[in-house]
């Protein structure tokens, strides 16, 4: 008889186990999903605090430049070309 007769006596067993084999493997899936959302939400907030991180300490240079030709005005032309380019970031 086999395996095969087996499966044909007990068919309604074997879709009940297929079906709850079906809703144990989406089960995992979703939970899978719902780890990698998190994961994805602390990635985003260190990116962001990074983010902040290098706006501030880019504006800081900026100041600390724009500070350091405005004591050399003995080169005007130098300052104000500093000065266009720091700008513009």
């Amino acid at each position: 008889m086999g395996l095969m007769g087996n499966a044909m006596k007990e068919k309604e067993s074997l879709v009940q186990m297929l079906a709850m084999t079906a809703i144990l493997g989406l089960s995992v899936r979703c939970l899978d999903h719902k780890y990698r959302i998190r994961q994805l939400q602390k990635e985003t907030t260190a990116l962001r605090h990074t983010q902040v991180s290098l706006t501030r300490r880019i504006k800081s240079i900026k100041r600390a430049l724009l500070r350091e030709a405005s004591l050399h005005s003995l080169f005007p032309t130098t300052t104000t070309t500093l000065n266009t380019a720091l700008s513009s970031l």
